[in-house]
């Protein structure tokens, strides 16, 4: 018998009834991009089949490619894209179970169609809020289409707020980090809770390391007071020179040295989680690298993960329970959060109104 393969097979197959399911011109386009991410994301659990099944099963069959787990989860995810004309994160949000006991959605924290963002609480009681930022290269990005990401908060016992922000081209650094600071401040006027992190992947790592490390966005937000914590997943923090004409238009020269969160560090900030693959191909390793030898050097406190053979999307998409094989990221996300609940508030009743 095969083992059982990390997507649950009934969860993965309501993707078929998502309401919401809306039909694509790229449907094709978006079956290749999440095939090849499930093929190349998998070295780890690949070599834990192979393994498995060793030569005798090979010469069985039973060690055929169509028969290996991965394999028959990407078909699967293609059979239900192509049934239903649906994107990747409709999908993926459709296979993530949630722990979510209620929601507000379109909370605005600015008068712009993009200032909103939408509030996840768990159930039971709350040992803090978790506002995560999401990435896109500071160009694209949705807050519906990563309600994933909330589950493993939530069951984890904390409420979970997605802000959009202002993206390229309509806007350049700083407005999108003006915009999460404005969100976080407007969290902090909402919650009673003392314990108010700042997260995120890819650009959004980005920003909430700058809100993070230069308090000077939180405080023109009149922001109460800073995070408790930081965590970033695959974030850029020190990425100069820019190597693409696209960068050098979302960040212009005059304010270029200004949007290295790694220039900002003194030490003083609360702690900080930094989560990166050694196969990530979009951002270079070796921003976490220099940003986590930068807060040693000033005496401030930083837990690398470096996760070997880990690309770039394996980190966010790792947060959904359906898809936690890709990455070792969900248990040092929550002991780090819950070691950093400890030393700011108790558990509360989790309505913050």
């Amino acid at each position: 018998m095969l083992p059982r393969w990390p997507a649950n097979p009934w969860v993965l197959a309501q993707a078929w009834v998502v309401e919401d399911c809306l039909c694509s011109q790229e449907v094709n386009s978006w079956l290749v991009r999440l095939m090849t991410e499930i093929v190349e994301l998998n070295i780890g659990y690949l070599r834990i089949m192979r393994m498995h099944y060793g030569n005798a099963k090979r010469a069985s069959g039973k060690g055929k490619i169509w028969n290996w787990p991965w394999v028959r989860m990407a078909l699967l995810a293609a059979t239900v894209l192509c049934a239903g004309g649906c994107g990747p994160f409709t999908v993926l949000n459709a296979v993530t179970p949630d722990a979510v006991a209620r929601s507000h959605v379109d909370i605005a924290y600015g008068s712009d169609p993009r200032q909103k963002m939408d509030w996840y609480y768990p159930q039971g009681m709350s040992k803090g809020v978790v506002v995560f930022y999401y990435g896109g290269g500071w160009t694209r990005g949705n807050r519906e289409d990563y309600r994933f990401v909330t589950g493993l908060f939530n069951r984890a016992g904390y409420e979970v707020v997605l802000p959009d922000y202002r993206l390229y081209p309509n806007v350049q650094f700083p407005t999108f980090v003006e915009d999460a600071a404005s969100a976080f401040a407007a969290v902090l006027e909402r919650t009673d809770s003392e314990c108010v992190f700042v997260a995120g992947h890819s650009a959004g790592a980005h920003i909430a390391a700058m809100l993070h490390f230069d308090e000077t966005y939180l405080e023109q937000a009149d922001a109460a007071r800073r995070p408790s914590a930081m965590i970033g997943l695959s974030g850029p923090y020190d990425f100069l020179p820019l190597t693409s004409d696209r960068l050098r238009r979302i960040f212009p020269e005059e304010s270029r040295d200004a949007s290295q969160p790694v220039h900002f560090v003194d030490g003083g900030e609360a702690p900080v989680l930094l989560v990166q693959g050694t196969d990530d191909d979009t951002v270079w390793l070796r921003n976490t690298l220099r940003m986590t030898a930068k807060i040693q050097e000033h005496g401030g406190k930083v837990e690398p993960i470096i996760l070997e053979g880990v690309g770039h999307r394996a980190t966010v998409l790792a947060l959904s329970r359906s898809f936690r094989f890709m990455a070792d990221v969900a248990l040092p996300l929550k002991s780090f959060l819950d070691t950093q609940a400890e030393q700011c508030s108790t558990p509360r009743s989790r309505d913050a109104g």
